[in-house]
């Protein structure tokens, strides 16, 4: 287990993060599993997969040192229309160019039992619209542009599996320490006390950055028809909960939650990883392997994602894998439908306001999810090689690029109109592994 030190250490490699793929995971955490579309659960990808499904680990052969990281690159876009021109715009989040590393390491004994350990960048998604049209104007004729919005989700998972193998069937499970931070800020209009009018002026909502831990477990099983070539697997990820000071409860009161005379209390400053249950298959004959996944993310039942109105995420995986002499070429495709429903709850989040000063709690709700967190991207597409030097180390890489469909919600009584947001993600991902 590392360090208090160290996990901040490496968290600060990773703080400045803003992906977001599968929800805000990424669509797998290993370069191997990465190339073949994030299949994770029933293909054995080296050390990687003592967070993918902890059973697998017990096929290491001997001990198996596994490091590399991902360069993560999204390009958020959000466009707003039907404001009369006001606020009319388009702008492209700076929170791009992100590095997530990864270290994972197994060693199978003699008597069965495997045992492991995984640090990984897991999670996170972000956007920084403090530039250009997305900063906030003159609030007292409506131009708001983005509100100046910047957010930033990072977790780190640190993961200890242990598996044991009798004959074709193997299990494993893993306690799993998440670390996880987050920072919201905005620019919130100055109002006239009298008339609640906003003025020219404003002021910076800003608490900083809050941290909080929490604990859980991952438990797997794997089956193989050796005959068959053919390998089941089957995942339980079990949900963390991490509580955020003053972040998600101090941006919704500047919204109207929780003030005299609303509706509605302030949210929740908690955030729970969803529970996560999958099934998967790995098929080899000779040189190739055809492997698939399916996942379902529990965002509907996780706390605060389902005061955000997200809802359960199927994720289908697929992919193949051909070897040569020492070369190995991947290739896969991940679907998972965007889990955010657009909100059109029209109660007014102070009902006690002037008419024309009420925001809907829908518009609200749709601004924090398209603008702060936009967690929409569906397809992605892989490629990937990995190339084995000598008996003892070989190396991988990976290739992601993913897309979105163009998502639009109303956000019109926040002063956005409607809102029209996508999100397509490029990555790329390398990984050395050493056997001993």
């Amino acid at each position: 287990m590392c360090t208090t030190k160290r996990l901040a250490i490496f968290l600060c490699l990773v703080y400045t993060a803003s992906w977001g793929t599968n929800g805000d995971n990424l669509i797998a955490l290993g370069t191997t599993a990465r190339a073949m579309g994030g299949t994770s659960i029933a293909h054995f990808s080296a050390g990687s997969s003592a967070t993918g499904n902890p059973a697998l680990i017990t096929k290491s052969t001997g001990g198996e040192f596994t490091f590399g990281g991902t360069y993560f690159d999204p390009s958020v876009k959000v466009k707003t229309s039907n404001t009369s021109g006001i606020n009319d715009l388009s702008a492209t989040s700076s929170a791009k160019n992100n590095v997530i590393p990864y270290a994972a390491l197994t060693h199978t004994m003699d008597n069965g039992i495997s045992i492991g350990g995984s640090i990984f960048g897991a999670a996170g998604m972000g956007t920084n619209w403090t530039k250009e049209s997305g900063t906030l104007g003159d609030p007292s004729i409506g131009d708001v542009g983005l509100y100046s919005m910047k957010s930033n989700l990072t977790m780190l998972k640190v993961s200890i599996p242990v598996a044991y193998k009798i004959n074709h069937f193997s299990i494993g499970i893993a306690p799993v320490l998440l670390y996880g931070t987050l920072e919201m800020n905005f620019a919130s209009p100055d109002r006239d006390s009298n008339t609640m009018a906003p003025l020219s002026t404003f002021h910076t909502v800003d608490n900083g950055s809050a941290s909080d831990t929490g604990v859980g477990f991952e438990i797997g099983t794997t089956y193989t028809f050796e005959t068959l070539g053919l390998t089941l697997g089957a995942i339980y990820h079990s949900p963390i909960s991490l509580t955020y000071k003053n972040q998600l409860s101090s941006i919704s009161r500047e919204f109207g939650y929780g003030t005299a005379g609303s509706s509605f209390g302030t949210f929740s400053d908690e955030l729970q990883q969803p529970t996560e249950i999958g099934i998967g298959f790995d098929w080899s004959r000779q040189n190739f392997s055809l492997t698939g996944d399916y996942r379902q993310l529990q965002w509907g039942n996780a706390q605060g994602y389902q005061d955000f109105n997200w809802k359960n995420q199927d994720v289908y995986a697929i992919g193949a894998q051909y070897r040569f002499a020492h070369l190995a070429v991947r290739a896969g495709y991940n679907y998972g439908k965007n889990p955010i429903q657009s909100n059109i709850d029209t109660r007014a989040v102070n009902p006690t306001l002037p008419p024309q000063y009420q925001n809907t709690h829908g518009d609200t709700i749709n601004t924090f999810n398209h603008v702060m967190f936009p967690a929409i991207t569906e397809k992605h597409y892989t490629l990937g090689a990995g190339y084995q030097f000598n008996r003892t180390t070989s190396a991988d890489i990976a290739l992601v690029y993913a897309t979105s469909p163009d998502i639009t919600v109303s956000a019109k009584t926040v002063g956005l109109g409607n809102v029209t947001v996508t999100n397509n993600q490029f990555a790329a991902s390398a990984g050395l592994n050493v056997k001993f």
